[in-house]
């Protein structure tokens, strides 16, 4: 694993998740958040473990199970482990890189800042999250209805 120490503010323009931030905003985010070159097969977080971290996917590819079986793909904007942050629970999924991967990493206190500070940023994440809980239980009614 390469480490690249403050990531640059022109690797995050590009992410969705970071789309509203003005220049100012992007290169504080930039001084709190740390680039990670991940070569694939690298698993990111393993589901039952407590989390630490927090993943924005600036390039490349991952694949999410849960109990071994594939759920998703997260791909460039994508991003990942805020739930065992935001709640202080166990990782809900195993992240394995399917490609090689350029990331964003946060450490819990980092994450902590980015909601406080970045408000547009807290809005893009409630806006994916809530898709994914939609998702989420639109599968598990298909599920429970048999369909």
């Amino acid at each position: 694993m390469s480490i690249r120490h403050n990531a640059a503010a022109h690797d995050l323009a590009p992410v969705s998740l970071f789309g509203g931030c003005t220049r100012k905003e992007l290169q504080e985010l930039a001084s709190i958040t740390t680039g990670v070159d991940i070569p694939a097969g690298q698993v990111l977080c393993r589901e039952g473990h407590v989390g630490s971290e927090f993943f924005v996917v600036v390039k490349g590819n991952a694949t999410v199970t849960i109990a071994g079986d594939y759920v998703a793909t997260i791909g460039p904007g994508g991003f990942f482990g805020e739930m065992a942050l935001l709640d202080g629970g166990r990782r809900g999924a195993t992240v394995t890189a399917a490609t090689d991967m350029r990331l964003l990493v946060m450490s819990r206190h980092e994450f902590v800042i980015l909601l406080a500070d970045v408000p547009t940023v807290s809005r893009r994440m409630l806006e994916a999250l809530s898709s994914r809980l939609r998702t989420a239980d639109t599968q598990l009614h298909s599920h429970q209805l048999g369909v």
